[in-house]
């Protein structure tokens, strides 16, 4: 029998974790050949003691980053077969895990295996509350990659991210990369107030939670009304 060792980032993590934990333990793989990790960047809700009720090891994050997160627990994990879930990924199929470790047995020339996607059917010319309808609306614990956007980018000065999750290191990479129009921005807005900041580049402005001032200030941005980027950067993360 294989082992896993599951590995999820925290942060202020309450609302979901739960959640999380319990699909983890409904799998119909052994939990006695499945630790879980808790790798938490300084939660002060309940996280913490939402894993101890759990029985997963916690691991001190100092860096908070998510990505760090997952390089520690990497690094300090018993078994072979890691399996990285966000802090809001439920786990909807109870044979997930059994599933990926077939694939493994009948393929011994693969090494990772990935998750399925749904993509969110938004378009700019819909205001911001029907996006973040849509958006709210998908079940996001399937994971998310928001670095392909990018592959939708034709020069935009503005792009704006959306989410109700702090995993989008990999599309500020690829924005980071991008040859974009003097002045461009892409703007992170964390509807859960995270304040998870990935890149300290001054083309990635990061703003969270909710306010009639930056409702209005990125209602004005998708309607291309001009001035508004210098307002929305005085809003601190």
């Amino acid at each position: 029998m294989k082992n896993i060792s599951v590995i999820i980032a925290t942060f202020n993590s309450e609302k979901t974790l739960e959640k999380v934990l319990k699909s983890v333990r409904r799998q119909s793989f052994p939990s006695e050949n499945t630790e879980i990790l808790i790798v938490d960047g300084g939660s002060s809700d309940l996280t913490i003691d939402i894993a101890k009720k759990y029985k997963c090891r916690i691991i001190n994050n100092p860096r908070t980053e998510p990505v760090y997160a997952k390089l520690l627990a990497f690094n300090v994990a018993k078994f072979r077969y890691h399996i990285y879930l966000d802090h809001d990924e439920v786990i909807q199929n109870k044979n997930s895990f059994k599933n990926k470790l077939q694939i493994f047995d009948d393929n011994p020339n693969i090494f990772a295996v990935a998750g399925s996607m749904k993509r969110a059917d938004v378009n700019k010319q819909e205001d911001v509350f029907t996006m973040a309808r849509k958006i709210e609306s998908l079940n996001v614990g399937y994971e998310t990659y928001f670095e392909q956007i990018m592959n939708q980018y034709n020069g935009e000065k503005y792009v704006m991210l959306i989410t109700d999750s702090e995993q989008a290191d990999n599309l500020e990479k690829r924005w980071l990369k991008a040859v974009k129009p003097e002045g461009a921005k892409l703007i992170v807005w964390q509807l859960k107030p995270y304040h998870t900041r990935i890149s300290k580049d001054s083309s990635v402005v990061y703003v969270c939670g909710y306010s009639d001032r930056l409702l209005g200030l990125v209602k004005n941005i998708i309607e291309g009304k001009a001035g508004q980027i210098e307002e929305i950067e005085k809003v601190l993360l």
